[in-house]
């Protein structure tokens, strides 16, 4: 009769999920197992509740860890949204400082055209004065003048 060497069953060749069949079918091996050795029953006893007690370890430790994956990937996700908030976050305030520049900028030309115009505005009104002043120089001078030699005929 030819043994076969197996290799030992490793986590890694399971998922969690099919954790229930492993257990089933590891029970399902030994009872087989059991049938063909009735004449050592007290050895099998012992055996099956060794084996037993190992699968159900090792299923609690394979619910735990899944306890842990499920905590980590809800704490990763809380981790993304709370990361996609502050990307949003910082996206709409950079717009709000893009129209903020936007807006002073304009501000600014505003302001510059009305020193632009007020500046020739009160340019126009010196023209005006000066022009004034020239039309009324003559006049000015020629009311000096009388005004003078009527105080020479007084004096």
């Amino acid at each position: 009769m030819q043994v076969h060497k197996r290799r030992p069953i490793s986590h890694k060749d399971f998922d969690i999920a099919g954790l229930a069949d492993i257990r089933k079918h590891l029970i399902q091996l030994y009872m087989n197992g059991m049938q063909s050795n009735t004449g050592n029953a007290s050895t099998s006893d012992t055996g099956f509740t060794k084996i037993k007690d190992h699968v159900s370890g090792q299923h609690k430790n394979l619910l735990s860890l899944r306890q842990q994956h499920e905590l980590l990937d809800q704490e990763i996700q809380d981790r993304i949204t709370n990361l996609n908030k502050i990307r949003l976050t910082q996206i709409a305030l950079e717009g709000d400082m893009q129209t903020c520049s936007i807006r002073i900028k304009k501000k600014e030309e505003e302001m510059l055209n009305m020193d632009v115009d007020s500046l020739s505005n009160a340019l126009k009104e010196v023209e005006i004065i000066n022009t004034a002043i020239e039309k009324e120089k003559p006049e000015q001078c020629k009311i000096l003048q009388t005004y003078e030699d009527a105080m020479k005929d007084i004096g």
